[in-house]
């Protein structure tokens, strides 16, 4: 199971690194600069943050 783990884990990092270098060049055929890139940035994280958090304890 730690084997199985750790490919999906290694699997998952490729699929970021080709996820970032897509946006990347969404961005750059949208034409936005670097403040407007940033604030793209900047919304990933928060939902990404959002993803990471535990869900609400529905039975309280």
């Amino acid at each position: 199971m730690i084997k199985e783990l750790s490919d999906f884990k290694e699997r998952a990092q490729e699929l970021e690194v080709t996820l970032h270098q897509y946006t990347s060049e969404w961005i750059a055929e949208l034409g936005l600069n670097d403040e407007s890139a940033e604030a793209w940035a900047a919304l990933e994280r928060m939902q990404a943050a959002i993803f990471q958090e535990p869900y609400p304890d529905e039975t309280k």
